[in-house]
């Protein structure tokens, strides 16, 4: 769902939390805690992943911004 043109900033945050809420959720009703923790743990580092290679490949293109 990510936009050429827009900064992963703006939209992994939002995306992420999303992602985390609908994960607690379903977890709650499926399993218990302790799996609810690592799959949220998982979902945070691979959307965080996924904004960083794409904030890297920003910075490779347009190098004067930060």
């Amino acid at each position: 769902r990510f936009s050429d043109t827009d900064p992963c900033l703006d939209t992994g945050a939002r995306i992420q939390l999303k992602i985390i809420q609908i994960t607690k959720i379903e977890l709650y009703l499926d399993t218990g805690a302790r799996i609810q923790l690592k799959i949220i743990q998982i979902t945070k580092i691979e959307l965080y992943n996924l904004c960083y290679e794409m904030l890297c490949r920003k910075l490779e293109e347009n190098p004067g911004r930060r």
